[in-house]
């Protein structure tokens, strides 16, 4: 990273849009090396009520409306985490204006918020950008993990750190990373191909990498902030719910590895939308010092994510399903995808959301099925 350069607006102005995600990517892991301390977080909180302001001005000119149907949450001397449902296209505004205080939005794959108006205004109230790589999320999920356990893992990474050419990033994201009992597999490779010996045959390995690296370095990013006493808003969904029978998707586990790390609260918010209404419930603190496993309090954060969406729909009688139509499903997903911008379309967000691991109908009842013929 010695050798990494910023670039001055012009420049950013005219990259190409890949470019230009892969500079920010650069950067981020630039300044994470360099551990430059959080800049403006003072200045952010003073200039709370003015974006606030404007995000209300937005709101009245697009003609939507917000509603806040109820707020449980306690005020505690703790960092707050808001975990919020992701359900269209202002669901980011609305929370940050119910919210009221000031917050860092964690956002995924900025793209061409980098140079307009709305990642202006986004940098101005504070964001932790990360590019999630969904582009190749089917690369990743097909690639094995590595025990690091095993004797070839732990000699190759050994050996790796002691050699001269290793590579300081990688030593540095070595030395910080690894998934349960597991060392990515992408490390591994990247290592194994020092040696000229591949493990893993990945085309795109660079790529791989730096999707890796920089899910990696938000996270951090996030545990840095909320151990300054700052607040986080995140969407733990991953990306918008287009399912009108599934009030929360299953939820990436990032919300509470930070907050159980970061000792902080989290604020589950429901949000549900009504066409232009965004109306949002606030629950009540979770006190994620009292887990210990990360998955027992994101299937907690999910339920009670869960409840404060079925706390609207049930008292809002617009939103009672007693007589659907049969396109009720399409319209449904029609009517939130007609605010996407910036090319975010149904394939991404199939690829962006959480994908379970659960086996198929087949898989399930396949042997049931040849008993059956048996009989």
């Amino acid at each position: 990273m010695q050798n990494f350069k910023k670039k001055n607006f012009i420049q950013k102005l005219l990259m190409e849009q890949e470019e230009l995600n892969a500079y920010y990517r650069e950067l981020r892991k630039y300044q994470y090396l360099r551990d430059e301390p959080i800049k403006g977080a003072e200045w952010r909180k003073a200039m709370n009520a003015v974006t606030l302001g404007l995000l209300k001005i937005d709101r009245l000119l697009v003609k939507r409306k917000l509603e806040i149907f109820d707020d449980q949450r306690v005020i505690t001397d703790k960092p707050r985490v808001y975990a919020c449902s992701h359900v269209g296209r202002y669901d980011i505004e609305s929370a940050m204006e119910a919210i009221g205080e000031q917050v860092y939005f964690v956002m995924g794959d900025p793209g061409e918020t980098y140079r307009n108006f709305e990642g202006l205004f986004l940098d101005m109230r504070g964001r932790i950008c990360l590019d999630t790589g969904y582009q190749v999320s089917n690369q990743l999920r097909n690639i094995p993990k590595w025990d690091y356990r095993d004797l070839r893992v732990i000699n190759l990474i050994n050996n790796y750190k002691t050699c001269d050419y290793a590579d300081p990033e990688l030593l540095a994201f070595l030395e910080n990373y690894h998934s349960g009992d597991y060392v990515d597999p992408i490390i591994i490779d990247a290592i194994s191909r020092a040696y000229n010996f591949e493990l893993i045959d990945i085309d795109n390995l660079k790529l791989l990498l730096d999707y890796k690296m920089d899910r990696h370095i938000s996270g951090e990013m996030c545990l840095k902030h909320l151990k300054e006493g700052l607040n986080i808003l995140i969407y733990p969904e991953g990306a918008w719910n287009l399912s009108p029978n599934i009030l929360i998707t299953k939820l990436f586990t990032g919300t509470a590895k930070m907050s159980m790390e970061g000792n902080a609260d989290i604020i589950p918010i429901g949000i549900v939308k009504d066409g232009k209404r965004y109306i949002v419930n606030i629950g009540k603190n979770i006190d994620a010092s009292m887990y210990k496993d990360i998955h027992v309090l994101t299937s907690d954060l999910r339920d009670a994510m869960c409840t404060l969406k079925w706390q609207i729909m049930e008292k809002e009688s617009s939103l009672v399903r007693s007589s659907l139509l049969p396109t009720a499903e399409e319209d449904y997903i029609a009517e939130i995808m007609s605010e996407t911008t910036n090319g975010y379309d149904i394939d991404v967000i199939n690829q962006s959301r959480y994908i379970d691991s659960m086996p198929s109908a087949d898989e399930v009842f396949g042997p049931i099925k040849k008993l059956s013929k048996v009989a």
